[in-house]
């Protein structure tokens, strides 16, 4: 007190305090505190408790402080502003007014916006951790749990098994495409299948020797085959370029593991850039062994068809010494008086005794009896000559025996002469008898 001569010094009112021993005053309360009953206080100040705040001054209770709204907090004591008061960060929460600190989402909440009240629900297909600021997805090489309502972490999540992936926030795990595969477990991406492998499956946790006949590059799905021309026994090609070329004499189709000879009757040769089939032999040519890298003249006598495998004989009654023919309608016909056997360069005229009146034919007609011929290459027979016969095929014409005559032209036989009558006689050859002369007798 100011006064002097007092028994007693007077308690500072409220809204008041005093510090110091021996003043003559109270100071009036200061800002972000109060000053209550001083024998209660001790005569100090009391400041606001954290998360509170008080911008008057004299005040005289802790009812003065004012409290930071809902979705703040303020950790300082004694705060004489309301801007002391802090928003929430993500991931807290503050349900209550004068909060000293937020509290963290519990797990399997989350909150991503400041200054909240209360936290979200995790989002299907995701996690979330105490304290999440956003739901988070299942990390690469996992994916969720469909027999979890609420995964509260990444532990939660399942990781996928060999032969799949799963990249970030997989729901599922996805098998590996035809031509990749994953050999391990929790891959977030699978790995081409190496050059000289393929895999043609979905799902797989290895690659495939490559086939034989076939390529594999990088990534292959599929045995790309060797193309027409070439071929390969190996499994580990990866290009075609690895496929050997068929070598002459030689063919391949697509995706052959061997090259195979050319039947009889075609061939390849060098200058052929691809071989995946073999050439025909042209007509007039042929080729009787396989292998072959060329086709051979035909043969005179002969026709050779479009892919001949042999020379073919040109037919009885034709003929030729060409060595080109493709046909054996391009065999010459013989023409008559003349003959051809089977596979003849040239025709043959008929013998003595035979003839032909016909073209094309494949052999001669030989004289019937009572006829002959005694030149080659004619068409037809002679009659028989008097007091001759001519058996079949004769070349000339024979005379009746002696003692026997004719006078006709168709005997075929001895036997047809007539004999002479006694007093008559016949010498060889004769047309007639004769009476014996004066003197004599038969």
């Amino acid at each position: 007190q100011n006064l002097t001569g007092q028994a007693a010094c007077t308690q500072c009112p409220f809204g008041q305090f005093q510090a110091e021993r021996g003043q003559t005053s109270c100071d009036r309360c200061a800002t972000g505190g109060y000053c209550d009953d001083t024998e209660k206080l001790g005569g100090g100040f009391a400041p606001c408790r954290a998360g509170t705040y008080n911008e008057e001054e004299g005040s005289s209770s802790s009812d003065d402080c004012q409290s930071c709204p809902r979705g703040t907090f303020s950790p300082t004591t004694g705060a004489n502003s309301s801007h002391t008061c802090r928003s929430c960060r993500a991931g807290t929460f503050g349900a209550s007014p004068g909060q000293s600190e937020c509290k963290d989402c519990p797990a399997g909440r989350y909150q991503n916006d400041t200054g909240a009240t209360a936290c979200r629900d995790c989002e299907a297909g995701s996690y979330c951790p105490v304290g999440a600021s956003a739901p988070l997805p299942c990390p690469a090489g996992t994916h969720i749990n469909p027999s979890l309502l609420v995964m509260t972490s990444k532990d939660d999540c399942i990781t996928c098994p060999a032969g799949t992936f799963c990249p970030t926030g997989s729901e599922d795990a996805i098998d590996c495409a035809p031509g990749t595969f994953t050999a391990i477990a929790g891959r977030s991406i699978c790995e081409k299948c190496p050059a000289g492998e393929y895999q043609d499956e979905a799902g797989m946790m290895a690659c495939k020797a490559c086939e034989q006949g076939c390529y594999c590059p990088e990534g292959a799905a599929a045995a790309l085959p060797c193309e027409g021309g070439s071929y390969s026994s190996a499994t580990d090609n990866d290009e075609q370029g690895d496929c050997t070329p068929a070598g002459a004499g030689f063919f391949a189709v697509t995706g052959s593991t061997e090259q195979k000879p050319c039947a009889k009757g075609s061939y390849t040769d060098a200058s052929m850039p691809v071989k995946d089939s073999c050439t025909l032999c042209v007509g007039g040519t042929y080729q009787d062994s396989t292998g072959a890298t060329s086709c051979r003249d035909c043969e005179a006598g002969h026709y050779c068809q479009k892919g001949a495998a042999a020379a073919l004989p040109c037919k009885k009654g034709t003929f030729s010494n060409a060595t080109d023919l493709a046909d054996a309608s391009e065999c010459t016909d013989t023409s008559p008086g003349h003959f051809a056997t089977t596979g003849s360069t040239q025709q043959t005229p008929c013998a003595k005794g035979s003839y032909t009146n016909a073209p094309k034919q494949g052999e001669c007609t030989l004289c019937a009896g009572g006829t002959y011929q005694d030149e080659s290459g004619e068409t037809a027979c002679k009659p028989c000559e008097a007091g001759s016969y001519c058996a079949v095929g004769a070349a000339a014409p024979l005379p009746c025996e002696a003692g026997s005559y004719s006078s006709a032209t168709h005997l075929a036989a001895a036997s047809e002469c007539t004999d002479a009558t006694p007093g008559h006689f016949a010498n060889t050859g004769s047309t007639q008898q004769t009476p014996c002369a004066k003197g004599s007798y038969t």
